[in-house]
């Protein structure tokens, strides 16, 4: 399976339910907008599509996502905890 089969929405349906992606995802949306954590998003998609890289399985598109963001928000430094609730 490759990341454009996977459409924003279902994407964050999974954030919902899982604080490995929900947590970064919500701080990206809060702190910059949801037009950013689109545009992360597509990118992420974007660049995995252009690479060819295959992905196992819908939430396993998701979980890479989430390591991507994660180090998107590392790299501008924000101090994003995977704790919910710090």
């Amino acid at each position: 399976m490759i990341a454009s089969e996977v459409p924003f929405n279902q994407m964050m349906r999974v954030a919902a339910g899982n604080p490995e992606l929900g947590v970064p995802a919500s701080y990206m949306q809060v702190e910059y907008g949801l037009d950013e954590l689109l545009a992360c998003w597509d990118g992420f998609v974007h660049t995995s599509d252009s690479y060819g890289m295959e992905f196992k399985s819908r939430k396993h598109v998701c979980l890479e996502f989430s390591n991507a963001l994660n180090e998107y928000l590392e790299y501008l430094g924000e101090p994003v905890s995977l704790k919910v609730g710090s």
